[in-house]
């Protein structure tokens, strides 16, 4: 969960403001049954960090981070608790712009998932995949725990 620390709430906010939505892009979620479209998506790419965001303005706000470590195509585990990896997802379900947020699920050891990189096109700029994922409730700190998953096309990368 380290990384997913670092980055809450200010940066992961900004890259769901940062994209805005493309007629080619899809990003598509399912939180425990419940369909949740994008409004937004983007991702940013350093050659071995990927972090993808989603945001959805209606009818209420929520958002999606995903962090991994990956230099290209494949299956990676969200286990966060490996200083190693960092990988880790974490969903807002109502993620404000003011970072008045204070409900976030995330990836920890007994929370875990998988993100599946099916393609990454760096000449294009885009990422495509899907995920599925379980995240505890850790802030307020809680025992709710929800079911992700979802797929995502030609987000584009920063």
């Amino acid at each position: 969960m380290q990384a997913l620390k670092k980055l809450y709430p200010i940066p992961i906010i900004a890259l769901l403001f940062l994209f805005p939505g493309c007629s080619r892009t899809t990003f598509d979620a399912d939180v425990d049954g419940v369909p949740m479209n994008a409004s937004a998506a983007g991702a940013r790419y350093d050659g071995g960090r990927l972090d993808i965001g989603y945001r959805r303005y209606e009818p209420d706000t929520a958002g999606i981070l995903i962090e991994i470590n990956a230099k290209g195509p494949g299956t990676f585990v969200f286990n966060d608790d490996d200083p190693k990896t960092g990988n880790g997802a974490a969903y807002f379900p109502c993620a404000h712009s003011d970072n008045s947020n204070d409900t976030v699920f995330a990836t920890n050891s007994h929370a875990t998932g998988t993100v599946t990189i099916s393609g990454l096109d760096i000449e294009e700029k885009t990422v495509s995949g899907s995920f599925q994922f379980q995240a505890s409730q850790i802030a307020p700190h809680g025992s709710k725990v929800v079911n992700i998953k979802g797929s995502f096309e030609n987000v584009p990368l920063e």
